[in-house]
């Protein structure tokens, strides 16, 4: 059974401090098809595209816009 957002954004939230920075994101966020990890630049693109506060962080609701669609993607192909 998949995450819920919240366990998946408590897990990555290494730091506990209730955003996501570039190092966390790091950890979810991998190349598609494998191969080298993103880049720091290439991480910041894409929480620049949900960080609706423009802390350059993603805090819960800012995740959980990109967490879903990922997860219907998994749900789909079960």
């Amino acid at each position: 059974m998949p995450l819920s957002i919240e366990e998946a954004f408590a897990i990555f939230d290494k730091d506990g401090d209730g955003s996501l920075s570039v190092s966390e994101m790091q950890e979810v966020l991998q190349r598609p098809g494998g191969g080298a990890p993103l880049s720091d630049a290439e991480v910041q693109e894409v929480i620049n595209v949900f960080d609706d506060n423009g802390d350059g962080l993603l805090q819960i609701d800012e995740f959980a816009k990109m967490w879903a669609p990922m997860m219907l993607e998994v749900d789909e192909a079960d």
